[in-house]
Order: structure tokens, then C-alpha cells, then sequence
């Protein structure tokens, strides 16, 4: 549940990682690095760094918030009613890291901060999910912010079970892979773009 509710926080780490990607394309402090020595391979991975250090960090937060709810609300504290749920913590930080790959390509191809932040928006929450409603059966599971948000559905609640509501008992394979094909696009895009064009 709080890996679910914690999963509509990536937008605001994902305008973060517009805001400082963006900022070394305006001040030129990217184009300083390359010519005092640093490959574009390097500023690549330096960018990938970023992004798996904000996710991580986001996952750190939400495993000891977690914690503290659950031991303050839990009588027979056990190993297995510790770790029986750690695989949504692991596909939060997995969800986080895919949304900011997407951020990180849709800041290096504009360069611009409120620009890049606001396509990020108008993909993620109206062009997304109108060509998910358009295309027929699940097709629309392959588009990139649909199939990110895939990757933790709903929480466990007494509301969804009076609405008679199947709530996710695991993470599925499927989603991770569509979600792993997008992060390699994504950061295979970026790369590109590092090497052949002029930063």
C-alpha cells in the first residue's frame, strides 16, 4: 500500500531530474565537462547515476516509513511478515527509476526545464491515457507511462474489497519487461543523442 500510494510522488523526482539535467544544457556546464576532459559515455552514466541515486533514495524513504507503520500496527512481529511483502518495494524502486529514464530523455531532446516538464505532464497524464483508451484490447499496456504505472496497480484495502476489486498479490513479469524494454529505448535514445550530437 505505501509502495502504491509513494508511486504518485515520481512525477515531482521526475521534474527534479528535469530541473537538473536541464540546467547543465542552459548554464553549458555539460559542454565545460566534455571539453575539460570527461567522455560523453561518462556524462551519460553520470545521468543514470543521478536518477538510480534519486530512486534509491525515494525506496530508502518509503522501506523505513513502511517499517515504522508496520511495527507500530503489527502484534507478532516475524522474518516473514517483514520481507512477506519486500518485492513491491523492489518494483517501487524499479517504477521510480523507469519514470525517470523517460524524464531524462524527454530533458536532453528539449533542453529546456518548463518545456521538458511540461510534455512529461501532458504525456503522462492526458496523451497517454486517451491513446490507451483508444487502442482495442491491451494494446495500450505497451505504451510507456501506461505500462510504468502497470508495474504497481492498487493497493490492498477494505474499500476495493467492498467494491468486489481484485487488488495485485504480486508484480507481475510482464510488466516489468515492457517497463525494462522502455528504460533501454529511453536511455539507448539519450546515448545516441550524447554521442553524434553537439552538447
Amino acid at each position: 500500500n505505501m509502495s502504491y500510494l509513494a508511486s504518485f510522488l515520481k512525477i515531482f523526482m521526475a521534474i527534479l531530474s528535469i530541473i537538473l539535467i536541464t540546467n547543465e544544457f542552459s548554464y553549458k556546464t555539460i559542454k565545460q565537462q566534455v571539453l575539460h576532459g570527461l567522455t560523453r559515455a561518462e556524462l551519460f552514466w553520470a545521468k543514470v547515476l543521478l536518477n538510480l541515486t534519486i530512486a534509491l533514495f525515494a525506496s530508502f524513504v518509503v522501506t523505513v516509513i513502511s517499517l515504522i507503520l508496520g511495527l507500530n500496527n503489527t502484534e507478532t512481529i516475524s522474518w516473514a511478515t517483514l520481507t512477506g511483502k519486500s518485492s513491491f518495494l523492489l518494483a517501487y524502486f524499479y517504477e521510480v527509476f523507469a519514470y525517470l529514464s523517460m524524464a531524462f530523455m524527454i530533458a536532453t531532446l528539449v533542453h529546456r526545464s518548463g518545456f521538458a516538464i511540461g510534455i512529461l505532464m501532458l504525456y503522462a497524464f492526458i496523451i497517454d491515457p486517451i491513446v490507451d483508451y483508444k487502442l482495442p484490447n491491451d494494446w495500450g499496456d505497451f505504451l510507456p507511462a501506461t505500462a510504468i504505472g502497470h508495474i504497481i496497480q492498487l493497493p490492498n484495502s477494505q474499500l476495493m474489497k467492498l467494491f468486489g476489486i481484485e487488488f495485485q498479490e504480486f508484480v507481475a513479469l510482464r510488466d516489468i519487461l515492457i517497463s525494462g524494454g522502455w528504460i533501454l529505448i529511453f536511455h539507448g535514445i539519450v546515448f545516441w543523442y550524447y554521442k553524434k550530437k553537439d552538447l
